[in-house]
């Protein structure tokens, strides 16, 4: 009994090391370039705790998608101390995706985010084209 039990600690604790995930979806218009999302890190009095990090996992097959720096509205909601930070725009890395000219139907993307903190998250974004 002991042996079966040694067996199983190495697989429940390489199970809590897998990356969480969201998955969101989002509508763009035909032949438009949109932004699909944008990650920050806030401290409690809206300073920036510094840039995320966010590599492409998985590329869109009906366009393009472009990773770039700007400013973002962040959203925290009521309960939290940073609900404040939401009245102004924040340091964000920020997520565009652009449809092949003409393109219509549904897309994805998949991006890998690394924040400040070096806390990890991978978000799956549905799109549709319209």
């Amino acid at each position: 009994m002991r042996k079966a039990w040694l067996l199983l600690v190495p697989l429940a604790i390489g199970g809590c090391q897998s990356t969480s995930f969201v998955t969101r979806s989002t509508t763009i218009p035909i032949n438009e370039e949109r932004k699909v999302a944008g990650y920050y890190s806030l401290h409690e009095d809206c300073s920036s705790a510094g840039p995320s990090v966010v590599r492409i996992k998985s590329e869109p097959a009906h366009g393009t998608v472009s990773i770039r720096e700007g400013r973002e509205y962040p959203n925290f909601g009521a309960a939290n101390p940073r609900n404040v930070c939401n009245r102004q725009s924040a340091p964000a890395t920020l997520v565009f995706y652009r449809p092949s000219p003409g393109y219509v139907g549904t897309d994805s993307v998949a991006v890998d985010v690394i924040y400040p903190d070096g806390f990890n998250r991978e978000y799956h974004t549905n799109i549709i084209v319209k």
